[in-house]
Parts: structure tokens; sequence; C-alpha cells
């Protein structure tokens, strides 16, 4: 008997994205970039892979958010439905779902932005901060996304079904002086109740995102600052 029709796959080499003051750059590996491009016209503040790395999510102060093929080619442009009157908010974060259909960013207007890419619009606009929201994480299952902010405020916010925002905490203790911004965020892929934060003050927190979101242990006095966190 012949042999049935094989499958080809294609292998996709991992291409590496950084930022800088002359745009965004990709590298595959040499000592040269593959391919620099400059998709935004102020400070370029946060990029993100989608999960197959084909798309390359770019968020700006310019207040847009930019999405970008891997040879640098322009995919679409994402911008906020409702703009202040000094125009779009600097976008301070942004990070996809885990499937890639939903996109959410931060901006330093305190409001979180979820973007559908299915259906190219802007979806939804979570309140709720005290100031520029700086993280970002989604849950395994993206019913639910966390944000942190640059006042040390974090908040669970659920956005699928009825959107409301189910817990929150403040990293920061009452009347506490100092930068306590919320940098790093991070939800545990294997384990969908586990949310870390990592705090300018040097605490890193482990917390249960039932309502209220309770603190477990903490690790103060990290080395240095902890901007990023990471759970297994």
């Amino acid at each position: 008997a012949g042999e049935g029709p094989r499958a080809t796959l294609t292998h996709m080499p991992p291409l590496l994205a950084t930022a800088g003051d002359d745009g965004v750059a990709l590298w595959d590996g040499g000592a040269v970039a593959r391919r620099r491009f400059s998709p935004h016209a102020a400070q370029v503040s946060a990029l993100r892979w989608t999960a197959n790395d084909r798309v390359l999510a770019s968020s700006s102060h310019d207040g847009s958010v930019v999405l970008s093929e891997r040879d640098g080619s322009l995919f679409d442009t994402l911008r906020p439905q409702a703009r202040g009157p000094d125009g779009p908010a600097p976008v301070l974060s942004v990070t996809w779902s885990p499937a890639s259909r939903y996109l959410a960013s931060g901006s330093a207007d305190a409001l979180v932005r979820i973007f559908d890419l299915q259906k190219r619009e802007h979806a939804l606009t979570l309140r709720g901060h005290r100031a520029g929201v700086c993280a970002l994480s989604w849950s395994p299952s993206e019913v639910h996304v966390a944000s942190a902010s640059t006042a040390g405020d974090v908040i669970v916010h659920r956005v699928q079904g009825s959107v409301a925002a189910v817990c929150r905490a403040d990293t920061a203790p009452p009347g506490a002086r100092g930068d306590h911004a919320v940098r790093g965020l991070h939800w545990s892929p294997f384990h969908p109740t586990k949310l870390a934060t990592g705090s300018e003050d040097g605490v890193v927190s482990l917390w249960e995102t039932a309502a209220p979101l309770r603190g477990g242990s903490h690790a103060a006095g990290a080395a240095g600052l902890p901007r990023a966190v990471q759970l297994h």
C-alpha cells in the first residue's frame, strides 16, 4: 500500500524584539539586527509577541498599540475609542491573552482597555485604579485580567460574561511613603487562583485571587527592584 499524504511542519525560528530610542529591532541570533523599524511617534513602553510568535504588539507614549508582522510590516494599529482633551494617554503596558484573541493595554489615565483582535475592535474599558496602569496579566482561562498601577493597587477584572472588578488589594501599607508601583505581575498558568506581584519597594507577594484578594507569602528586600515576576 502506498503512503498517505505527509504533513509539512513550518518551523518559525525564534526572534528577539528590543525597543530603544531608535525604534524596534528584531534579532535572530546574529550580531546585527535582522530588521529595524519605527512603528510609533514616541517612546516604546512595552513589547509582547503572540503565543505563536507571528505578531508583535508594541505600546507607546504616543497612545497607540501597533501590531507588526515578523518582518516588521504593519499588521494593525489599535487606538482607544475615546480620548482625553489632551489626546490619547501614554500606553504603559500591554499583554496578549493566552490564545492571543484579546489584547489588554494599561495607560497613564488609570484605564485598562481590552481589544478583540478577531473583531478588530476596542471591546472594553476597565476602571478602578488610582494611577497609571503599568502591569497586566491574563488568567489561563481568559475570563479574568489582573492589572496593577504605579500607586501600588492591584485589581482582578472579570472580562467575560458580567464584566466587573471582582477583587482588589493595595500592596502599599496605609500611610506608606515612597515608590510602591507594582511593575511585576504574573498569573500562574498551572495554578489558576495564584497571582504574583513585584513592587518598587522590594516586596514580592503571592496572592489568592478570591474576593477579597488575599495575600500569602511575601519576600521583602528582594535583590534589586522586582520589576518582573514569573510563576510556574
